[in-house]
């Protein structure tokens, strides 16, 4: 059987597995199982297609498996698994899904008062390194610096993450100056 799966319906993947087959006095099902590390969150609604010679399935966006427009078993998404319900057993199969991934965006509202951050580390601000001699630009009352990085910590002063600004913000001592930092998990 080769399973083959599309992240995000960019990158194509052949796998090779085996097909589990249950036998019930009823009926015939074969059961599909999806690693994990392939699915993701979850199978995409919508995706599954399934082919075995000229045998060709598809889920309905609702959980059910169609050959054609007749309901041919069933899709559980989240869990990666799939059931047909045929009467002849499939030896080679492949299937084709798009998987899901939860993103969750952060978004974080850092403040800095006028009277905060007014300083630089920034070497490039000395004239002399040996005895740390500023430039004369630096001592002048319209200097002010440039806020390009923003931390993220937690209580106990533990750095969690650093927000580059995709442009230098001057740093006001008139007013304080609230930044947005957002990031997604």
């Amino acid at each position: 059987m080769g399973l083959g799966g599309a992240i995000y319906g960019n990158v194509d993947r052949t796998h090779t597995g085996s097909l589990r087959t249950i036998i019930d006095p009823l009926t015939t099902s074969q059961v599909i199982s999806v690693p994990h590390l392939m699915i993701g969150d979850g199978i995409k609604p919508g995706s599954v297609q399934i082919t075995s010679g000229s045998l060709n399935y598809s889920d309905d966006l609702n959980g059910n498996l169609l050959q054609g427009t007749t309901k041919s078993g069933n899709v559980f998404y989240e869990n990666g698994i799939i059931v047909i319900h045929t009467e002849s057993l499939f030896s080679d199969i492949t299937l084709n899904f798009k998987n899901t991934h939860v993103i969750e965006e952060h978004e974080y509202m850092c403040n800095a008062t006028k009277y905060e951050f007014n300083a630089t580390t920034n070497h490039s601000v000395l004239s002399n390194i040996e005895n740390k001699t500023m430039h004369g630009f630096v001592s002048s009352s319209a200097w002010n610096p440039y806020v390009t990085t923003v931390g993220l910590y937690d209580n106990d002063n533990n750095l969690l993450a650093i927000g580059k600004l995709g442009q230098a913000i001057k740093k006001s001592e008139k007013f304080d100056t609230s930044y947005v930092v957002r990031f997604d998990t």
